[in-house]
C-alpha cells in the first residue's frame, strides 16, 4: 500500500466548506545526512545525522549493515562546531534512563562530504577509526491551505488554532509535509523516479474532507547498498475534531541500477514463500512479539493477529534481518504505538533463491 492510500485509510473525516481562502509551500534541502562506511576498517555501519528541527545538540542514530547484525539502531546526539569538527555520543534508554555506551569524534571535510575519527567506548578500554562518506542529504516539500470551516454544536472550531475565528465559520490551515532522501550521483534520479512512482512526492490540499488538518511523510533510508534500498516510510495524520493523530509505517524496497531503473520488491522476489519458509518466518515473528509483550500474544482474547497473508505484510530489509511493521490497533491498542518483529538471517536463509537480492548476505556453506 502506498504511504497516499495509508494515510487516507487512516485519517478520520469531517465535513467542511470546501471554499479556500490562500495557499503556500515550497521545497527545501534540510540538514539531514546519511553516511556509509566503516568502524575499523572491517565492520560496516551506516549513519544518518539530523538537525533540520533547529536546535542543538543534533540527532542521529547508526547501525551495524553486516549479516551478523539485526540492525538495531544505536541513537546518537552531539555538537557540531564551526570548524565541522564533531562529539557525538551514542546511548541507550530504558523508561526514563539513559545510559552512554560510547563516543564518535573527529572531523567532517570542509564539504560535509566525509567524516572522519576515532570511536571510543563510554569506559574507554576500546578505540577504533572509522571513515564515513556521504551518500544522501534530505529535502523537505511542504504546502498549506486555510479552508473555510463551518461550526457546529458539537464543534464550535473543529481546528485547534484557527487563522481566524469568525461567528458562522473559522479558517483553518490544512498543512502537509514530505521528507526525502536524495541519493548523490548516477543513483539520484532511479530513486527519484521510484519515489514518484509510489506518489511518495506528492503533496495535495484539495479542500475536500479526507484532507483536513495535517498530514506528514518521512521517507528514510533504513539501508543503502548499490544495489539494493530499504526505506522507511513514516506518515502521520491527524484530522480536525479527532481524539488524537495517527502514525503509520510502511516499507518500500527496491533493487535495480541507474541505467535500469528500481522496482519494488515485494517478500516473493527475495525468499521462498512456500509454507516451510513462511511458517519458519511465522514462527520467529510471534516470539519477537512475545518477548516484547504484544497483546495479540499475550491477551489473544481480547486481540488477534493475522499472519496468514504475511507475503503483503510491510517489511524492512536489512542484511541480518527482515523487520516486518505492525501499525497501531493491528496487534494491541493505539497506546503501544508501532511494533517492529525482527527476523534474524539464519531462519530465513536456506530460503533465499540464488538469483534473490539477498543472496549475497548468506553466510558460506
Amino acid at each position: 500500500m502506498s504511504v497516499p492510500n495509508l494515510i487516507a485509510a487512516l485519517a478520520l473525516s469531517l465535513i467542511f466548506s470546501p471554499c479556500l481562502a490562500s495557499e503556500a509551500g515550497g521545497e527545501t534541502e534540510i540538514p539531514r545526512y546519511f553516511y556509509t562506511g566503516t568502524l575499523d576498517g572491517r565492520y560496516p555501519i551506516q549513519m544518518e545525522l539530523d538537525q533540520s528541527n533547529g536546535t542543538t545538540p543534533w540527532q542521529g542514530h547508526y547501525f551495524y549493515a553486516s549479516p551478523k547484525s539485526l540492525g538495531e539502531r544505536i541513537q546518537l546526539n552531539g555538537l557540531v562546531d564551526d570548524q565541522g569538527q564533531f562529539q557525538f555520543s551514542e546511548f541507550v534508554e530504558k523508561g526514563e534512563e539513559k545510559t552512554i555506551t560510547g563516543n564518535f569524534g573527529g572531523t567532517f571535510s570542509p564539504d560535509r562530504q566525509e567524516m572522519r575519527g576515532h570511536w571510543h567506548s563510554a569506559d574507554g578500554k576500546r578505540n577504533m577509526p572509522f571513515e564515513l562518506r556521504l551518500v544522501a542529504r534530505y529535502r523537505q516539500r511542504t504546502a498549506a491551505r486555510d479552508i473555510r470551516a463551518e461550526k457546529t454544536d458539537d464543534l464550535p472550531c473543529p481546528c485547534p488554532d484557527p487563522v481566524k475565528d469568525e461567528k458562522d465559520h473559522c479558517i483553518c490551515r490544512a498543512t502537509a509535509s514530505r521528507i526525502y532522501p536524495v541519493l548523490l550521483g548516477a543513483e539520484s534520479n532511479a530513486l527519484r523516479g521510484a519515489l514518484e512512482k509510489q506518489d511518495l512526492l506528492t503533496l495535495e490540499l484539495k479542500g475536500d474532507e479526507e484532507d483536513q488538518g495535517e498530514s506528514e511523510t518521512d521517507v528514510t533510508l533504513a539501508y543503502h547498498s548499490t544495489s539494493l534500498i530499504s526505506l522507511e516510510i513514516n506518515s502521520y495524520s491527524y484530522a480536525w475534531g479527532a481524539a488524537h493523530g495517527m502514525p503509520g509505517i510502511a516499507g518500500l524496497n527496491l533493487a535495480g541500477s541507474p541505467e535500469t531503473g528500481l522496482r519494488e520488491l515485494k517478500l516473493k522476489d527475495l525468499i521462498n514463500t512456500d509454507r516451510q519458509c513462511l511458517g519458519r518466518i511465522n514462527a520467529a515473528i510471534m516470539e519477537s512479539l512475545r518477548k516484547q509483550d504484544v497483546p495479540a500474544v499475550t491477551e489473544p482474547q481480547e486481540w488477534s493477529i493475522d499472519l496468514t497473508r504475511l507475503y503483503n505484510r510491510s517489511f524492512l530489509v536489512h542484511p541480518g534481518a527482515l523487520t516486518f511493521i505492525f501499525n497501531p490497533y493491528e496487534v494491541g491498542p493505539y497506546a503501544i504505538g508501532i511494533i517492529k518483529a525482527a527476523v534474524p538471517l539464519h531462519v530465513y536463509a536456506e530460503c533465499i533463491p540464488a538469483k534473490s537480492a539477498l543472496a549475497g548476505f548468506k553466510p558460506a556453506d
